[in-house]
């Protein structure tokens, strides 16, 4: 845990810009696949319910402004698209953000937007940050 401890402030940071520069997102898991069908022939079952979240989107613009500094000191892996956006979404959520989700912004009934990369900042194991990358 004495590690975790070093990301504390930028975790607290996130936190606070995903706060306020956020927007209420509902996160897609995808259908489960359903076998009990035709055999060989799965089919999708019910789409779990979306979940909300808040996530703070930045260009790579934005990022070029400085963000883009400040987040490589927490993932220094990251990439940032050239006609992409980076959300970020802070962990201690209910579900595990997966490739084949979806996300849909600002309501329930918006339109579906894949989801590209998804990169992770998990310093002792336990997710505090998701860069979600997302076509713009």
């Amino acid at each position: 845990p004495v590690m975790a401890d070093v990301f504390d402030d930028d975790i607290a940071t996130a936190q606070e810009l995903i706060a306020e520069f956020g927007q209420t997102c509902f996160w897609m898991k995808a259908a489960q696949i359903d076998d009990e069908t035709v055999p060989g022939y799965p089919t999708d079952g019910v789409a779990p319910d979306p979940v909300e979240c808040k996530i703070a989107f930045f260009s790579g613009r934005d990022l070029n402004r400085g963000t883009f500094l400040w987040l490589q000191q927490m993932a220094p892996s990251m990439e940032v698209p050239d006609n992409g956006e980076i959300g970020l979404l802070a962990g201690g959520i209910s579900f595990t953000p997966e490739m084949t989700d979806t996300l849909r912004r600002g309501a329930a009934d918006a339109p579906d937007v894949s989801i590209n990369a998804i990169d992770r900042l998990a310093p002792n194991g336990t997710p505090v940050l998701y860069y979600v990358t997302v076509t713009a």
